[in-house]
């Protein structure tokens, strides 16, 4: 059985990218006969898994809370900055998402307000289509559950530290959105 699912999933990865081919297919005259000329393109969003992601730029006091992910085997987001937040589950909204991953992270409950942005990237292994979203922080203090470090900075502080490339793309807007 399981080597069954083994090969249909082969299959469908084998037919994702005959597809892709021949939708770029174009046809090319030469001597008067036509031929067909594959033209390979990075279609990975159609191929790669993608995640659904939100995060809180939570402000307080005209500083904005980053916090520092925990080492990891993906080199490219081990230990770099972000603003927290997390996957948001099928059927769940952004709202209850965001609330549930802080309360997991930080153990703190917040104020969700307006959208900020929306951001995609496309990292190695998965795409990531980013959500962020204005917040306030409630009564009490956080505690860090699932970051090495948190730091309050101001808007023009954000870039002095290493982001994850989606994250530096909200900071970018944050920056572009000064009042």
């Amino acid at each position: 059985m399981v080597v069954g699912m083994l090969q249909a999933e082969a299959v469908l990865f084998c037919l994702e990218h005959l597809y892709i081919m021949c939708k770029n297919t174009k046809k090319k005259k030469n001597n008067g006969k036509s031929r067909n000329l594959f033209v390979y393109s990075q279609e990975k969003r159609s191929i790669m898994k993608q995640i659904h992601v939100v995060a809180a730029v939570i402000e307080q006091d005209g500083k904005i809370l980053c916090t520092q992910r925990l080492r990891s085997h993906e080199a490219y987001n081990s230990e770099r900055w972000e603003f927290p937040g997390g996957k948001v589950e099928e059927g769940e909204s952004d709202h209850a998402a965001l609330l549930r991953e802080i309360r997991e992270e930080l153990d703190w409950d917040i104020y969700v307000g307006r959208e900020l942005c929306t951001v995609t990237h496309d990292y190695p292994d998965f795409t990531i289509v980013l959500t962020a979203y204005r917040c306030r922080p409630g009564d009490g203090d956080f505690t860090l559950l699932q970051h090495l470090d948190a730091r309050w900075l101001g808007p023009d502080e954000l870039p002095e530290l290493n982001w994850t490339e989606a994250d530096r793309k909200i900071v970018d807007h944050i920056l572009t959105d000064k009042p």
